[in-house]
C-alpha cells in the first residue's frame, strides 16, 4: 500500500474523484425555442410559431449526451479507471468511491456503506464536502455572477 502525505492525498481525491466524467459527454447539436424578440423578427413568417409564452422560432444549439461505454457506477468507476495507472490507498480509494455521499445509488437503494466509509475515513467525509460545496456554493456563485 503507498504511503503519501495528507496534501498529495488532498490533491489526488480532488483531481480525480470525476475521472469517470471522461469521454461520457458527446456533443450533438439540440432544437431549443428562442422567443428573443431581434431572432424572432429575422425569421421568415413560416418559421414563427406561438404559444402561451408568446412568439417563438426553433434554433438549433449544440448539447450534450450521456453515452457511458463502460457503465461501472460513479465513484467505484473512478477508482477503477485510476487503479490502471496509479495505486491509492484504501482511504484514497474510499474518498473516491464515496465522494457522491448519501446521493449515491447504494445509499438510496439502503445500502450503509456510504456511513461506515465516512465513519472510518475522514478523507472520504472531506471529498464529499468539498466536492459539495464546488457544485452547490462555488459553481452557484460564479453563475450569479455572470449573469
Amino acid at each position: 500500500m503507498p504511503t503519501r502525505d495528507q496534501n498529495e492525498s488532498i490533491a489526488i481525491c480532488g483531481l480525480l474523484h470525476d475521472i469517470c466524467k471522461v469521454n461520457v459527454y458527446q456533443q450533438e447539436p439540440k432544437n431549443r425555442k428562442t422567443y428573443d424578440p431581434e431572432k424572432v423578427a429575422a425569421a421568415e413568417s413560416w418559421q414563427i410559431k406561438h404559444d402561451a409564452l408568446g412568439d417563438f422560432i426553433w434554433e438549433t444549439v449544440m448539447g450534450y449526451k450521456f453515452e457511458d461505454s463502460l457503465p461501472y457506477g460513479h465513484g467505484e468507476k473512478s477508482v477503477y479507471i485510476i487503479s490502471g495507472f496509479m495505486r491509492l490507498t484504501r482511504e484514497e480509494s474510499m474518498a473516491i468511491r464515496w465522494h457522491m455521499g448519501f446521493s449515491d445509488s447504494d445509499f438510496k437503494a439502503g445500502g450503509y456503506s456510504v456511513g461506515n466509509a465516512f465513519e472510518k475515513y475522514p478523507l472520504a467525509v472531506l471529498t464529499h464536502v468539498a466536492d459539495l460545496q464546488a457544485t452547490y456554493l462555488d459553481e452557484a456563485a460564479k453563475a450569479g455572477t455572470e449573469q
